[in-house]
């Protein structure tokens, strides 16, 4: 396969593998949780996008990889900016957002 950015060669991504989305990896298990509150995307039919996939050359099949690991390893920041907003609030004594509202009340005393 020709690298589109061959001095960050990649040989694996964690939530994709040969087969297709590791649907067990954690990502991806929480993005599936996340949509059982709403619709389900799972329910949607792909038979026309997996024929479109199957005519892609393999530069744009490299593309279109890439920029869905670069998708899911924002999901994995945005949830490890969650954490570490939490375990800042739990050390300062606040859960996130109470000390908003804590000003509040004490500001319009």
């Amino acid at each position: 396969m020709t690298s589109i950015f061959p001095d960050r060669e990649r040989t694996s991504f964690h939530s994709l593998n040969a087969g297709g989305l590791d649907w067990d990896s954690f990502p991806l298990r929480l993005f599936v949780k996340g949509n059982a509150l709403q619709w389900n995307p799972a329910d949607i039919d792909f038979s026309r996008d997996a024929e479109d996939w199957a005519g892609l050359g393999e530069v744009e099949r490299r593309l279109a990889t890439t920029l869905s690991a670069m998708f899911i390893a924002e999901q994995n920041v945005a949830l490890l900016e969650g954490k570490v907003d939490r375990i800042i609030g739990m050390h300062a004594g606040k859960l996130k957002g109470e000390a908003s509202s804590s000003f509040r009340l004490s500001g319009s005393h």
